[in-house]
């Protein structure tokens, strides 16, 4: 299982990588 961070975590990440790219 690859949710060992928890989805919340992950979503937070995924945004901040998103921010950053733009």
């Amino acid at each position: 299982v690859h949710n060992a961070l928890g989805p919340d975590l992950m979503g937070r990440i995924h945004a901040l990588a998103l921010d950053l790219h733009e």
